[in-house]
């Protein structure tokens, strides 16, 4: 990654408009016609000893990932002393962290301090403050934009084009649009996967995850193509919170904080059985995008995470059956694991389920000391007679500690016709794993299900708006 000190600014960004002060309330009873003011946001101050405890608890750890928590509970308040907790961190060597303050302070209608962006060398942090409406020197922005353009890395390539599309220069704008057209034919399969929901949220276009999806996506929508600037903040700062974390009230906000000590202390086991056949090209593809996020997310809110991969189609497949990859620390290898996989063959209904989940369950080296997670990702049945053996391997695994969870990649037809039925076996077979059995929905994106499953087995909500709000800032 090229790190680009010229995307600092000169100027410090000009301050947003402060939080207007409340008047004071008049004596007696308002007129039945008067305006509903709203309540003025909740200052540390008056917080609950509880609340202060965990916030100081979380703002003092040595995790990036617990201080974010904190970040974002801080967005409940307009007091000075948060504003001061905010700025501090705005300090941190970790680059994401800045990226959650920045967040905030915008929700907050607060401006950065001044001279932030002069020294700003991270372009992910920079992209943050122009996505969250904050303004920055044109001149040193163009700067940095073509010291990234210049790189042979299709990641910084990327990064231009979106600082690009969320400044506020027309010409930037404009050149981003030529450099997003030589991206797109010069991605390769790799590529074309990890970049695609970045390409998708610039460009306004569905997620195609596959260069070849891309690149006919584009010869269609050339002329037309337009880029988004993809704020992250509505241009008003709303009044409340909108966060499930800013909103947990204290004592399950001091569980959640609790529940993050535990998590730090964790190594986990996550191995997924994935169906390979045609139909599951699209969620193959997000599992081959999105699995390097999860393992850098995972690896900051526990102790490390391994993961290990079967994959699986049908009998007599041309290609495979089965082929099972063993648990590793390695982003790149379970990378290049899930990237060596295409969705292919199938024919009939039923899939090879239960060969995988006995090849999960017995050759995948478990640690007994990790906490073990098995997810089964598919949109098909175990072939008729193996779904009871499917339900008994999922049970001996959860007396074992193997929990088992399983996401039904498209749910199955009921008489008329509607996807509206379970897939045959896969609720019992979550249900005997002590897990959860959970559908897609159009649009929901895997890897947030996978890290809800895997991490979040309490506060599962709040550990999904926060490994959402990490892809949106981060990835």
């Amino acid at each position: 990654m090229v790190v680009a000190s010229a995307v600092a600014a000169d100027d410090a960004a000009p301050p947003s408009p402060g939080m207007p002060s409340e008047p004071a309330a008049p004596i007696g009873p308002p007129p039945a016609d008067a305006p509903v003011v709203a309540p003025s946001p909740p200052s540390l101050a008056a917080a609950p000893k509880v609340e202060r405890q965990t916030l100081e608890s979380l703002l003092d750890s040595s995790s990036w990932a617990r201080q974010a928590i904190g970040a974002m509970r801080l967005e409940r308040y307009r007091c000075e002393e948060s504003r001061t907790r905010l700025l501090a961190m705005l300090t941190s060597p970790s680059w994401p962290l800045r990226c959650f303050v920045i967040r905030v302070l915008a929700l907050r209608g607060e401006a950065l301090p001044e001279g932030f962006l002069d020294r700003e060398e991270n372009p992910r942090v920079v992209r943050t403050a122009l996505r969250c409406r904050y303004e920055m020197n044109h001149d040193r922005l163009r700067r940095g934009i073509g010291t990234l353009r210049r790189s042979n890395d299709l990641a910084d390539r990327m990064l231009s084009i979106e600082l690009a599309a969320a400044s506020s220069d027309p010409a930037l704008a404009d050149q981003a649009k030529e450099d997003l057209q030589t991206l797109v034919f010069r991605m390769g399969r790799i590529e074309g996967g990890v970049l695609s929901p970045r390409l998708a949220a610039v460009a306004g276009a569905p997620d195609l995850r596959r260069h070849y999806e891309w690149q006919e996506w584009l010869r269609k929508n050339r002329a037309t193509l337009s880029l988004r600037p993809v704020h992250l903040v509505p241009e008003r700062p709303p009044a409340t919170p909108a966060t499930g974390i800013a909103q947990l009230p204290p004592d399950a906000f001091a569980g959640l904080a609790e529940y993050m000590d535990q998590l730090g202390g964790r190594t986990i086991d996550l191995a997924i059985a994935l169906d390979c056949t045609a139909s599951m090209w699209g969620e193959l593809a997000e599992a081959q995008g999105g699995i390097d996020d999860l393992m850098v997310f995972a690896g900051g809110i526990t102790r490390g995470i391994r993961v290990g991969l079967v994959a699986y189609r049908d009998r007599r497949d041309k290609d495979f059956e089965t082929k099972a990859w063993n648990f590793t620390e390695s982003i790149e290898q379970a990378r290049q694991r899930l990237w060596s996989l295409s969705a292919d063959g199938g024919g009939d209904r039923p899939e090879a389920v239960q060969p995988a989940l006995r090849l999960a369950y017995a050759n995948l080296g478990w640690n007994r000391d990790h906490q073990r997670v098995l997810v089964l990702i598919g949109d098909a049945p175990p072939h008729v007679g193996y779904g009871a053996a499917c339900v008994a391997m999922a049970k001996a695994g959860a007396e074992a500690g193997i929990t088992t969870h399983v996401i039904q990649a498209r749910l199955g037809r009921d008489r008329a016709g509607e996807r509206t039925v379970d897939i045959e076996h896969f609720p019992e077979i979550a249900a005997a794993g002590n897990g959860r059995c959970v559908s897609m929905a159009e649009g929901n994106a895997l890897i947030v299900e996978i890290a809800g499953l895997t991490i979040g087995e309490r506060y599962q909500p709040e550990l999904e708006e926060f490994f959402q709000t990490y892809l949106d800032l981060c990835r």
